[in-house]
């Protein structure tokens, strides 16, 4: 089961593209998924996956998970608006 993520994924033309295995809409094994969105890292090249500004799931977390996990992987507190990933985007 599969909640509350960002996908990125495009089976068009490809042998993928009516397997319902990838059918995101299904609530049996998905719910949540951010579909296709613009999920922009700082610097993937050089391992450094936090978010940036641009990227279009900050505050798309779960507050419920903000509170079982209530620091990202570098100490970094989470607030009331939890991003997806990781990281905790600190406010610029």
């Amino acid at each position: 089961f599969v909640e509350h993520c960002a996908i990125a994924f495009n089976p068009t033309g490809t042998l993928l593209e009516n397997d319902s295995f990838y059918d995101f809409q299904n609530t049996q094994f998905y719910e949540s998924v951010f579909l296709n969105r613009s999920v922009f890292f700082e610097d993937p090249s050089q391992l450094r996956f936090q978010l940036t500004e641009a990227s279009e799931v900050l505050n798309l977390g779960l507050d419920s998970v903000a509170l079982e996990v209530p620091f990202d992987i570098l100490g970094v507190p989470r607030d009331e608006t939890p991003h997806l990933g990781a990281y905790e985007r600190l406010a610029q």
